[in-house]
């Protein structure tokens, strides 16, 4: 038992890869951490040309699959636009009805700011104006809330077609997928930008020469301002839509119902902005991608690029 004990602390006392092994053609004791040094020179080796084959493999696939796109779209084979107008329709129908609530809600409101302003006496015992008033207001929350639901489904529904219609147009190397473009919506703090990104490449990567050489690519459009103010106005609106429920919601003296009426007015304005903001982008993205399949039928699968517009 005792020179067990001896043996085993031979083999503890060293680390997994300094465990002496005996040769079976020799006598004498060899260590295996000697030869380390050429095994990790041989891995790395091996691992930098396999980093190198796939480097290698994923320019080569990017560069077929341009080619075979190009080769399909002369066969006619290639990726087909379908045109998203009907759905850009649908979308600007919603939230021109989401503008008409708004404009009512804001009516009443501003009525009941003027009310409450004019009040002096503490609403103890709210009177059947301001029942009434609260009454309407909360059916026209009801109400528009109904049509965001719609209008988020069509929208999304239109920003999957706008954006597979993308490759139809001739647009290569983009960063999202029709698929990742809706999903971003739904991914929590992602989606205070990736809405945004995806928007901004639907709209550069359906110019009328979205093929061009690579230097001269979809990635140079400029991004219109209007995108810009709606994103920014959509964000402000949803934001103070969330602080409501503090503002809103137990308001019942005179002062905390004169803000709360304030509140909803200026939430109102913003809604109305951000959704006439949106049916801009909207209507804008489908002329565009309208015009720019117009303009690749007429000239053929491959469009002369416009190097006018990128001249200092």
């Amino acid at each position: 038992m005792l020179a067990l004990d001896i043996h085993l602390d031979q083999y503890f006392k060293y680390p997994l890869h300094f465990f002496p092994i005996q040769s079976p053609f020799c006598g004498h004791v060899r260590y295996p951490f000697q030869n380390n040094f050429i095994l990790l020179n041989i891995i790395y080796r091996f691992s930098f040309c396999l980093f190198g084959i796939k480097h290698i493999l994923c320019k080569s696939s990017s560069l077929f699959d341009k080619m075979s796109d190009e080769a399909m779209r002369s066969f006619g084979l290639g990726p087909k636009f379908v045109s998203g107008q009907t759905l850009a329709f649908l979308v600007a129908g919603c939230l021109a009805l989401y503008i008409l609530i708004s404009l009512i809600g804001a009516v009443v409101d501003a009525s009941q700011v003027v009310r409450f302003t004019n009040a002096t006496a503490v609403l103890s015992s709210p009177t059947s104006e301001v029942i009434a008033g609260e009454a309407l207001t909360l059916l026209i929350r009801l109400s528009l809330i109904g049509v965001a639901l719609l209008t988020a489904v069509a929208f999304l529904f239109w920003i999957y077609r706008a954006h597979k219609n993308l490759k139809a147009l001739g647009a290569t190397d983009l960063k999202f997928s029709p698929g990742w473009a809706i999903g971003g919506f739904f991914v929590p703090i992602l989606n205070i930008v990736r809405p945004y990104q995806v928007v901004t490449e639907i709209w550069k990567a359906s110019a009328a020469g979205a093929r061009r050489s690579a230097t001269l690519n979809w990635t140079y459009e400029q991004t219109p301002l209007f995108i810009s103010l709606w994103w920014g106005s959509w964000l402000i609106s949803r934001f103070m839509d969330s602080l409501s429920v503090f503002v809103v919601f137990g308001a019942g003296e005179r002062d905390q119902l004169l803000v709360a009426s304030r509140y909803r007015l200026v939430y109102d304005v913003i809604s109305i902005a951000a959704a006439a903001l949106a049916m801009t982008v909207v209507l804008a993205i489908n002329a565009r991608q309208e015009r720019s399949n117009r303009s690749n039928s007429s000239r053929g699968s491959a469009p002369e690029p416009d190097i006018e517009r990128y001249q200092l």
